[in-house]
């Protein structure tokens, strides 16, 4: 016969919004990659609903709220996380934005370093080391994507 033991759980108020977080905007780039991990690392199955979880998140971010009903979307165990992911990153570039601590920047970028960069992706995903070759291109070609003066 088993025992039944207790512990203590953590659970969370819903109904209610966090306030008055301080958040350093390096998170945006970290929420990025681990977003672009998290994309690689799945199944080719998942990485392949990616555009249309996309979509869905669009449908569900031009919702309504006071409309009082909810949006029509159903969201698998992939794309819920990767919304979290993709909602969290929005809300923190929409933070920074508005505060005035977003700046954007003009960037060169070598087309031909470009071409080569896609056609080494297409290729990487067509025989399965899309993850290897993106590795690989990101140590590459990293240092060529510079601001303008």
């Amino acid at each position: 016969m088993s025992d039944t033991r207790k512990r203590n759980v953590t659970t969370y108020d819903y109904e209610k919004n966090l306030t008055d977080l301080t958040v350093n905007p390096s998170f945006i780039n970290g929420l990025e990659t681990v977003t672009s991990l998290y994309i690689l690392n799945s199944s080719e199955e998942d990485q392949l609903k990616v555009p249309d979880a996309m979509q869905k998140f669009i449908k569900i971010a031009n919702h309504n709220p006071e409309s009082g009903e909810l949006p029509k979307v159903e969201l698998d165990n992939y794309e819920q996380s990767l919304y979290i992911l993709f909602s969290l990153t929005n809300y923190f570039k929409y933070e920074a934005e508005k505060q005035g601590i977003a700046t954007t920047k003009e960037v060169e970028i070598n087309t031909d370093d470009l071409e080569t960069m896609q056609k080494a992706l297409s290729e990487a995903s067509d025989n399965g080391n899309l993850m290897e070759t993106m590795q690989e291109l990101a140590k590459t070609f990293g240092d060529s994507i510079k601001p303008s003066s």
